[in-house]
């Protein structure tokens, strides 16, 4: 049996050894690749005979006329950037690929060193192959080698050779020398692409780069690529709803999108999260369903059962992914399916409560915690204990209103972005694919172009002085006319509003009075329902700011039909300086007057 085993090992070894990644390479620093990079840009799109590059090596390579094999090193070098997916290489002729134009267009003013760009893009090429069984040998013995800097934290040479070596099994193989030399010239990459820094004769893991600042120009280009993924996977969502989604969780993580069943608002999130790179499979996107049942916070955070052990929820796992130190710069989306088939105020009570306590510490959001270390065992405490919600967190719950649901309080809507979408048209059809949308589309980005950027109005006040103050005077307005209904808003609104219309200025995706619209219909109207003639007067009000003009509305007071009449589905929509606030006020007005009684969230 034991000579058997043993046939049957070296044969299952000898047959995979070309299978297992092996790092090959005697590329002492990437920045050696980036003479073929500058001449390839130059010429585009003409491909490059690799005779030409050897004739010019002394541009090519930054050791010129001294090397002594230019053919054989330059061959070297292109092999390495062919399986970076920087190059194409199609019989001895040099090209760059998509990716490779994107690096040479980042070269740095000395060609010579990485540029920030060009790092990016490599560690965006890393992260986005991580889990791919496609990936090149070398993409993966990279991605090995971050994992073993990530474990280590703080390491020497000889321990990282040690580790390095049996991952690819080339202990026999490769004498010490070799393996020392090889394992060092990993380290230098690392060191390149700022995953590890040299300190002496120590190596130390610098986790995820802290955020750079959100370069406001690329936004509306990443937005389109979402829309573009949504559109390439045969789905349609109204007019810039991908737009307010945006603007929406990056004024706060917690948004709610209401309307009919069938509307897709699930699909929604989910194709949303995918175009950004969270998907079910890297954990980044997680549904949860919500059941009628649920009537506390351990419904999702968890419990402790009779023998003390936690048993964490399905949230309590989400966040404790998301707070590990290599995943702060990764988004993770939760969507809540059927938020109020129970009682959110009961079982999402904590949540909201923590959402509020959100404050800057060291560059990043923290909150109070959900889970405290004190209520935990032992056993739990390490993982568990003193749980937050991390910055790169975000909630979206789906909502339909009809008899089986429950309403929402004001605790839940002060807090989120309600995104409805009622108005379906039928007759959209999906496009024809015209090529893979996962390759179209899907493109991971840094948890910046989400994460809040403003927690305070004193954040943003000096900067954005006269848009704080257009938009407050609008807001002041407006409360006079819900204070008679005893729906006023206060601060916390006035700023989530503020921010809101910060972030629209800023990445230039609406007008400023499409802007305020979405907030009125989004963050006012939720909170107005009643029966009485002094919920219709304050809608009549609400109807003229959302029209731009003055209305009778002493006369309107008994019969306002002529006036939502021109807003029904059949009649083409009059002009408004806030069309969708006015769309839904009129709809609003007619059920107080046919029924009675009216709400947001009758439909």
């Amino acid at each position: 049996m034991i000579s058997n085993y043993k046939f049957y090992a070296e044969t299952v070894t000898a047959n995979s050894l070309d299978k297992r990644p092996i790092f090959k390479y005697t590329l002492a620093h990437l920045y050696l690749a980036q003479g073929i990079i500058a001449y390839l840009g130059k010429e585009l799109p003409t491909p490059i005979d690799l005779d030409e590059l050897v004739a010019n090596q002394s541009i090519v390579l930054i050791s010129g006329d001294e090397v002594k094999h230019p053919r054989e090193r330059i061959q070297h070098i292109g092999r390495a950037l062919l399986e970076l997916d920087l190059i194409y290489i199609d019989n001895s002729y040099y090209s760059l690929t998509s990716l490779g134009i994107q690096y040479f267009n980042a070269l740095d003013s000395n060609p010579w060193r990485l540029s920030s760009e060009q790092i990016n893009l490599l560690r965006e090429k890393l992260a986005n192959d991580e889990n791919s069984d496609e990936s090149s040998n070398l993409i993966k013995i990279i991605n090995m080698a971050i994992t073993i800097v990530r474990q280590l934290n703080e390491f020497s040479l000889g321990t990282f050779n040690e580790k390095f070596i049996n991952i690819m099994q080339m202990q026999d193989e490769w004498g010490k020398v070799t393996q020392e030399n090889r394992s060092r010239f990993m380290l230098n990459w690392l060191e390149e692409l700022l995953f590890i820094q040299k300190s002496g004769e120590k190596y130390i893991f610098q986790g995820n780069r802290e955020s750079e600042p959100l370069d406001a120009s690329i936004v509306p280009e990443r937005i389109e690529n979402i829309k573009d993924y949504i559109k390439q996977k045969g789905f349609h969502f109204p007019d810039l709803l991908i737009e307010n989604l945006y603007l929406s969780l990056k004024t706060k993580p917690f948004v709610i999108l209401a309307g009919v069943s069938g509307t897709g608002k699930t699909k929604l999130v989910k194709l949303f999260a995918e175009a950004l790179g969270a998907t079910s499979n890297n954990k980044q996107f997680t549904l949860i369903p919500v059941r009628p049942d649920w009537s506390d916070p351990s419904d999702l955070l968890g419990y402790k059962d009779l023998s003390g052990s936690f048993r964490p929820g399905q949230l309590a796992e989400v966040l404790v992914e998301a707070s590990k130190a290599e995943n702060r710069q990764k988004s993770y989306f939760i969507c809540l399916d059927e938020m109020n088939l129970a009682r959110v105020e009961h079982y999402f009570s904590d949540v909201l409560s923590v959402i509020e306590t959100q404050e800057w510490k060291s560059n990043h959001i923290v909150t109070a915690p959900l889970i405290y270390t004190e209520s935990l065992s032992l056993e739990d405490q390490q993982v568990y204990g003193n749980l937050t919600l991390p910055d790169n967190v975000y909630l979206v719950g789906t909502v339909n209103m009809d008899e089986t649901t429950h309403p929402f309080s004001k605790k839940v809507l002060d807090r989120a972005n309600t995104i409805e979408f009622n108005y379906i048209n039928l007759g959209q059809f999906p496009m024809f694919k015209v090529g893979s949308a996962h390759d179209k589309g899907i493109k991971k980005v840094d948890n910046s172009f989400l994460r809040s950027e403003y927690l305070q109005l004193v954040d943003v006040y000096q900067d954005h002085y006269d848009l704080v103050h257009r938009t407050t005077e609008k807001l002041v307005k407006i409360n006079e006319i819900l204070e008679e209904i005893h729906s006023h808003v206060g601060f916390r609104i006035r700023d989530a509003v503020c921010f809101y219309m910060i972030y629209n200025e800023r990445f230039q995706l609406f007008t400023e009075d499409a802007a305020f619209d979405q907030q009125l219909l989004q963050k006012i109207l939720p909170r107005v329902q009643g029966s009485s003639s002094s919920v219709k007067h304050a809608l009549l009000q609400l109807m003229q700011g959302a029209l731009g003009r003055t209305l009778p509305i002493s006369e309107l007071m008994d019969d306002a039909s002529g006036l939502y009449e021109r807003w029904s589905a059949s009649h083409t929509v009059e002009t408004a300086k806030h069309p969708q606030t006015a769309r839904k006020i009129a709809f609003m007005l007619r059920r107080l007057e046919e029924d009675g009684f009216t709400s947001f969230w009758l439909s």
